[in-house]
Formats: structure tokens, sequence, C-alpha cells
């Protein structure tokens, strides 16, 4: 996972967090570090996808590995997926999705940073409860979306 934007103590404040609210600003920290424009790319993580959240993970992980090596300054937050899993267990309450403060409370308060100027999406994006949530909210936003499409990995972006 590419780690040129993160510092030591950016990840020793990512161990020692214990709220959304620590995870929000040390997103921030690293946000500021990245060249604009700056993007993240979403796309299933918990729902969709291939129904397994490993995999899901993987591609992404791949993804953005993919986006690096074609020029794009991505904010990987992928790092984060470990505290935001013991967070949610909190909030198994909110069947059917847990996920919803991880939404609202994290990543939307990512993006009313302002920081982020693109948001890709996979092309099977729609496939997730999150990923649509993250869609419509950057749209609302009016932050910048590009969907990627089914080759996109063989073209240029």
């Amino acid at each position: 996972m590419n780690n040129q934007y993160w510092e030591k103590n950016d990840l020793f404040l990512l161990k020692k967090a214990k709220s959304l609210k620590d995870l929000v600003k040390i997103a921030e920290r690293v946000l500021i570090k990245i060249p604009n424009p700056r993007a993240q790319l979403c796309g299933p993580i918990s729902t969709g996808g291939t129904g397994n959240v490993k995999t899901n993970i993987k591609n992404l992980q791949k993804s953005i590995k993919i986006l690096e090596s074609k020029g794009v300054n991505i904010f990987n937050h992928l790092k984060f997926e470990p505290i935001l899993d013991k967070l949610s267990i909190n909030w198994e309450q909110l069947k059917p999705y847990p996920d919803i403060p991880i939404l609202e409370d994290f990543y939307g308060k990512i993006f009313e940073t302002k920081l982020l100027n693109i948001i890709y999406f996979l092309p099977n994006w729609e496939t997730s409860l999150g990923a649509k949530w993250e869609y419509n909210y950057a749209n609302k936003l009016g932050i910048k979306i590009f969907v990627l499409s089914n080759n996109w990995k063989k073209n240029t972006l």
C-alpha cells in the first residue's frame, strides 16, 4: 500500500485513534500532503462487488495501484479500514446497514473538507450501498465524479 504521504506520526496516530473524529483528523493530515488534483477511489467493500469483504478490498488495492501508475494522486483510504471495522462493532444494532456512521461521520466529513478534487468509482460501484451513498454525497458537494468503464485498466484516463 502506498506510504509516500504517510509519516510515522500519522501511522502512530492511526493506531491510537479511538473515534471517527480522530480518523478524520488523520485523513486531513495525509490529504494535505498529496499534490493536487487529489483523488479517491470508491467501490464495494462491505456490500456488493464480489460479496466478500477481503476480495473487495484486494480489488480496491489493485485498482489504486493501477491509478497511481497512471499518474493519479490517490488518497488511499484503505489504511483506515481495520480501525473502521473495529469501531463498527459498536453499530451492529443499525440494521440492515451498520456502516452509516462510517459514511456520514468519516467519508462524509472527508468529502466536506474539499481536499478531494475527484472521486473515481469502480465499474461495479452501484452494487454497493456505501459507494452509492458516496456517489450521491460527492455529487451533492460538487466534487468531480468519474465512473471508470469496464475496460478502464487498459485505457488512459
